[in-house]
Order: C-alpha cells, then sequence, then structure tokens
C-alpha cells in the first residue's frame, strides 16, 4: 500500500512538508555514518522555532509522517508532564504506549521492553533516593540535630572548639552516610547499563515489514517547563538514550530554553554552550511567506467576519499581510498586532463593523508607541513609519465594468487612512457633502453605513461623529492584556 503523506499534510499552509522530507532524510543518513564510523548510532535534533511558528503542528504532522513509513514514533508533551520528578518515567510511558498498541510486536520485543521498563523505573527510584542529599539535614537525617546541639553546647570553648566538637558528633553519620551514596551510585550505574542494555534488546528486534528502526522520540513544549525538568529531561536523553537507533526530536524555542537554564545556574552561565553538549545539531525553520503566516493566524485565531469590514476586491488575509508589509513589521511584530487586534474585535459590541483601513494602521501606531487617534497630526506619524514603503502596498476600490467610461482605480494604505481622517472628522451626517475620486465615494459609502447601523440615520445635521473616533480608546483598553 502507498503512502498516504499528501493526506498527513493537507492542511500545511506553512510549506512545512518539504522541512519534515529533508530531516528525516538527514537523520536516517547520520545514524547509518555514525554505526559505520563505529560510534553511536543515536541522535538529537533540537528544533528551534519562537512561539507560534508551528513547532506543535509540524512535530504532530512529522509523527504521522514516520508512522506512514512504517517508523515507530513516541510523543512526548514535557510542559504536561513536568508534574513528575523524573522525566524519565514520561518517555518511557510515551514509548510504552506505542509499544502496547502494537499487536505485531514478538513476545521476544515485548518481553525485551518489559526488562527495559523495570530498569528504567529502578534508574528513577535510585535517582529519587539521592536527590534530596543536598542539605546537611538531609545528608544526615536526625544526626544532624546531635550535630548542632553540640555545636550549642560547646560555644563558650570557642569557635573552633565548637567546629571540632560538631564535626566530632558528625562524622560517624556523615562517614555512614557517605558509604551509603557511594554505593547507591553503583546501583544506579548498574541500572542505568540494564536499562541502555534491556532498551537495545528491544530496538534489535524491531526491523519488520510493520515497525523499523530507528525509534523516533518526539518532544514538544520543552521551553515551557520548570526549568529543573527541562534541564533534567535534556540530561536523561543524552546519558541514558545514547543508544543505537534512538533518534530524539525536540522542539524548543531556545532563546527562551537558554533563559530558563540561566534562571537555574545563574545569568553569567553559557547556556548556549551547555546546551551544545545535548543537542548534536538544531534546526531552524525558515521564515514564513507574510500571507501563509495570515493564513495560519487567522486559521487558528479567527476573527468574527460579521464584526469587521475590508475594502472591497480584496480578502482579509490579503489586506492584512499588504497593510503589515507597508508598515515594515517583523513576523513577530505581526502576530503581536494581530493578538491586538482579535482582542479589539471580540470586544467590540456596536451593530457597525470595524473599518479596519482605520483600525490597522491605529493599532501598528499604537504598537510603535505612537498614542492613537483619528487626527491629521496621527496620519502624519504613521506616514513616518518606514516611509519607503508608502505606496507599496495599494488598495484596490473601484473595477471596471467594460461597459463604462472609468478605470480600476487604487490608493495607498497611507492615501485611504487619510481619507477617513478628513471625513470623520464632522458630524456623520455631514459625510453627503463630500466628493471626489473613488475612494472618497467608498468612505462616504461606509461611513453611511455606519450612520444606518447605528443610529439608523435618525439624527439632525449636527448629529454623532464616527465610532472611529472610539478606536483609539479600545484599542488603549485592548492593549493591557498581556501574555
Amino acid at each position: 500500500m502507498p503512502f498516504d503523506f499528501d493526506s498527513v499534510w493537507k492542511d500545511d499552509l506553512l510549506g512545512r512538508r518539504s522541512d519534515a522530507a529533508f530531516l528525516v532524510t538527514f537523520l536516517n543518513n547520520r545514524v547509518h555514518e555514525r554505526r559505520a564510523a563505529g560510534r553511536p548510532a543515536s541522535y538529537v535534533l533540537n528544533l528551534d522555532a519562537e512561539w507560534g511558528r508551528g513547532k506543535s503542528f509540524f512535530l504532530k504532522r512529522l509523527a504521522d509522517h514516520l508512522r506512514e513509513d512504517t517508523y515507530l514514533v513516541a510523543e512526548v508533551n514535557a510542559w504536561k508532564d513536568d508534574h513528575a520528578e523524573d522525566p524519565l518515567l514520561s518517555v518511557m510511558a510515551a514509548v510504552d504506549e506505542v509499544v502496547a498498541s502494537h499487536a505485531t510486536f514478538s513476545d521476544q520485543a515485548k518481553s525485551a521492553w518489559d526488562r527495559a521498563k523495570r530498569a528504567g523505573a529502578e534508574v528513577a527510584l535510585a535517582t529519587a533516593k539521592g536527590a534530596g542529599w543536598h542539605l546537611l539535614k538531609k545528608l544526615v537525617g536526625d544526626g544532624a540535630e546531635a550535630g548542632l546541639a553540640a555545636w550549642e553546647a560547646s560555644g563558650e570553648l570557642g569557635i573552633d572548639s565548637a567546629v571540632d566538637a560538631a564535626v566530632d558528633e558528625l562524622k560517624p553519620l556523615v562517614d555512614e552516610r557517605a558509604a551509603a551514596l557511594l554505593a547507591g551510585f553503583k546501583e544506579t550505574q548498574r541500572s542505568i547499563g540494564a536499562f541502555r542494555s534491556s532498551l537495545s534488546a528491544f530496538l534489535g528486534t524491531m526491523p519488520s515489514a510493520t515497525n523499523r528502526a530507528p525509534l523516533f522520540i518526539l518532544v514538544d513544549e520543552l521551553d515551557r517547563c520548570r526549568p529543573t525538568y527541562a534541564i533534567s529531561l535534556i540530561e536523561r536523553m543524552k546519558h541514558l538514550f545514547d543508544i543505537d537507533d534512538v533518534i530524539f526530536v525536540v522542539a524548543t524555542d531556545t532563546a527562551q530554553l537558554q533563559h530558563a537554564i540561566r534562571s537555574v545556574y545563574g545569568q553569567g552561565f553559557d547556556s548556549r554552550r551547555y546546551l551544545t553538549k545535548f543537542f548534536d545539531r538544531t534546526y531552524t525553520f525558515t521564515d514564513p511567506d507574510l500571507s501563509d503566516l495570515m493564513r495560519v493566524l487567522i486559521s487558528s485565531y479567527a476573527l468574527d467576519q460579521k464584526k469587521v469590514s475590508v475594502p472591497p476586491f480584496t480578502d482579509i488575509v490579503s489586506y492584512l499581510s499588504g497593510t503589515f508589509f507597508r508598515y515594515g513589521l517583523s513576523l513577530r511584530e505581526v502576530e503581536q498586532c494581530y493578538d491586538l487586534l482579535r482582542s479589539v474585535v471580540t470586544t467590540w459590541a456596536s451593530a457597525a463593523p470595524l473599518e479596519l483601513a482605520v483600525l490597522v494602521p491605529m493599532i501598528v501606531g499604537y504598537y510603535r508607541n505612537i498614542e492613537p487617534s483619528l487626527t491629521h497630526e496621527y496620519q502624519r506619524m504613521l506616514e513616518e513609519i518606514e516611509p519607503s514603503r508608502a505606496g507599496l502596498h495599494r488598495v484596490q476600490l473601484y473595477k471596471s465594468t467594460g461597459r463604462d467610461s472609468l478605470e480600476d482605480y487604487s490608493c495607498s494604505v497611507d492615501d485611504l487612512f487619510g481619507i477617513f481622517v478628513s471625513m470623520a472628522a464632522g458630524p456623520l451626517p455631514s459625510v453627503y457633502e463630500h466628493q471626489g475620486s473613488p475612494s472618497t465615494f467608498w468612505v462616504k459609502e461606509r461611513l453611511s453605513q455606519e450612520f444606518q447601523a447605528a443610529h439608523q440615520r435618525t439624527h439632525t445635521i449636527d448629529g454623532p461623529r464616527s465610532l472611529m473616533h472610539r478606536y483609539g480608546d479600545a484599542i488603549r483598553t485592548a492593549g493591557r492584556l498581556t501574555p
């Protein structure tokens, strides 16, 4: 039966299928190269991407891609499992779930995996026994109180005598516990060896028509974990799973992970270099096309289309991506501005829809620390943002039908915003007095529809002003929501 990769990647809006194909080939070949060179045929790949770049989507589709290609795949959500004391248990549970769901494994394979589980549990238990022995009381148990009493009783003898008295009291207990620690260390090493040996035996039984090596373990959300848990997990990956035919793919926001590591080891700690000890390589996605990113954002976090109005002859993806491009926003800035836009739309209660031709430039200005207002001064400050891009994105407002003498007409984002500023300056009923270009006609139409939706055109000539004058307050209020 042919592999159905098209179905796996049918909703791939960022073109990540090619990344998956490359990585599967790279990881398999790199493992074969290591085996041929007499090195452990394992690999740990760090998939580095900021929040919102589709790491979770990619790992889920990569898992399905690999399963379609008959590989055994275990998926670990590190953040969901970081309540556990030892991340080894989380990884083992993920592998165990996969093994249990495959009826095709032989009795030999299942027996080998059972031995690996028992050995892994012993490793976790041995580590748990030693984890608390950092402070004196936990090192010597009740003997700590005896040492403290000896210290206090010899107070008049001077500090040196007090230290000697405490040491004499504690020495037998420390020696006893040191011997226990050494024995525990040896037992841990034995358990680790048994775990690695049993896991290798299990993997050696895998090659077949339905399941083949290597075993892929995909780890998501590592950078959201408790720093100590994240550190423990990457150390476990390297020290316990450095076994032939085991490949880890770990999705992280590496900058955020480095920050978490420094919170444990100190701000001067070289966390970047530290991670290179555990990750064999780091792979980064190419930045998506702005239109592709907008499709993903709108698909994942939809706007209520009934609450917004976009210019004619365009769609919301094209309008937003073009406007954000005009102002030179980075992809991260686009995500943040879109999030703010969603908050404004969510809380907008008027029957008149929000005009994105006004709202979106005001949100960009707010993000660039320009206090939003529907004024010509604000328009001037907006035009000073990336002035070389002004006019690169034009909004079409009229298309010739071929049966009239008019030609296609478009105007820039900046000019359209300026027309709204001019025509919304007075009361809404006064818009009917304006004449001019097709852009003026379209803005007049939008303001007229607002007058009808919000006020049923019941006010006199000195009636209400446009609701667009409230956009600034709506943006400032929504802007107080922070991640």
